[in-house]
């Protein structure tokens, strides 16, 4: 059981380390955006004729935009806004679209933003989801292939240490006190105003 384990750890390792230094690099920018150069973003707006049929539902008028404007990216639920215009976001890491349909239907402005390299890698550590596409689902799977590998990871640690050494305190207490940290964390990310 023991080599089983072995091999578990050791593979679910080699799943991880590219995943985890993109998530590093990322992260880092991140938390310390302001170290980083940050130029400004590339912003594109044209207004354009349209003609949408009464019938046509949103889902599909968001499609359509889509490719019309060849607008990249996952595409965000349509939002009716107040004044009854229709917007339509698409987001892919690097860019960033939107159609705004006039209330009546006759126009739509397109805006497009081109981002920094930093915000693009700010947008990758933060892509969730399936759907958007067959490069999305495939990050998607990657996402949960190593979500799973890092429990498997951990798991398979605790029980080969658990079943090759003989003494187990600072074992127990170093596990201790990482579950307390991250109970505490996650306790205190929700609870705290």
């Amino acid at each position: 059981m023991c080599n089983f384990m072995r091999k578990l750890h050791l593979y679910a390792g080699l799943v991880l380390p590219a995943f985890i230094l993109m998530y590093f690099v990322s992260g880092y920018i991140l938390v310390h955006g302001p170290w980083f150069a940050n130029p400004p973003l590339v912003k594109v707006t044209q207004e354009y004729p349209l003609a949408v049929s009464a019938e046509t539902s949103l889902a599909q008028m968001s499609i359509d935009l889509q490719r019309q404007f060849n607008l990249r990216g996952k595409r965000q639920p349509p939002q009716q806004l107040d004044d009854g215009k229709l917007r339509f976001a698409y987001v892919h890491p690097g860019m960033f679209g939107e159609a705004l349909v006039a209330a009546d239907r006759s126009t739509v402005t397109v805006k497009q933003e081109t981002m920094t390299w930093r915000i693009t890698l700010n947008q990758m550590h933060r892509l969730y989801g399936y759907g958007g596409g067959w490069l999305y689902n495939i990050w998607a799977a990657i996402v949960d292939l190593c979500a799973a590998s890092m429990i498997v990871f951990a798991l398979t640690g605790i029980y080969m240490w658990y079943v090759l050494t003989t003494r187990h305190l600072l074992g127990w207490i170093l596990l201790g006190a990482n579950v307390g940290l991250a109970l505490f964390t996650i306790a205190y990310l929700q609870f705290a105003r």
